[in-house]
């Protein structure tokens, strides 16, 4: 309750003081989100440390995503992928270092929503979202494609929204 009140008035700086002692202090048990899919819990609950560590605060809204329909390895991929991206973009971020994840099953299908600041660089080439990370390697670059393939495999829509500094993409998988 404490974390959600300070998050809802934007009290950043105590919001990311307190997140800081409960972790150094070893309180928090190592799964604190719970959305009764193993899978889904392991992924968020590493990203939530992760994005704590680095100093990010994660919103999310989330409800019982038991009877989610997506197979266990295109999940790793979908959440993986989103949160990655969102963690590293929001890292270089000055102010607002808040990520907000919205995922919950509903009568008629998944819906997903991943937010998060960026500091303003040309993302775009063409119709297309590029790296911003060195890809000498040809390794960066693919997890849009890649969240993309999954969402179609399952007759998702796949929305990016980038305006006023925050990236958004939304997800929508129908349950059939």
């Amino acid at each position: 309750m404490c974390l959600k009140n300070m998050a809802d008035n934007n009290d950043i700086d105590n919001l990311k003081k307190y997140l800081g002692e409960i972790i150094k202090s070893g309180t928090v048990s190592e799964n604190v989100i719970d959305t009764h899919n193993v899978i889904i819990n392991a992924i968020l609950n590493t990203k939530y440390y992760e994005a704590a560590s680095k100093d990010i605060v994660m919103v999310m809204k989330l409800n019982d995503l038991s009877h989610v329909i997506l197979q266990n390895d295109d999940l790793v991929v979908l959440l993986s992928n989103l949160l990655n991206n969102a963690i590293e973009a929001t890292e270089k971020c000055d102010e607002k270092k808040i990520i907000y994840i919205k995922m919950e099953q509903e009568e008629d299908g998944l819906i997903l929503s991943v937010k998060n600041p960026y500091n303003h660089v040309n993302m775009k080439k063409g119709d297309e979202y590029v790296s911003s990370k060195d890809n000498s390697l040809g390794n960066h670059g693919i997890g849009l494609k890649n969240i993309k393939k999954v969402v179609e495999k399952y007759n998702g829509v796949f929305a990016i929204q980038d305006k006023a500094n925050l990236f958004n993409v939304a997800i929508t998988i129908p349950n059939e």
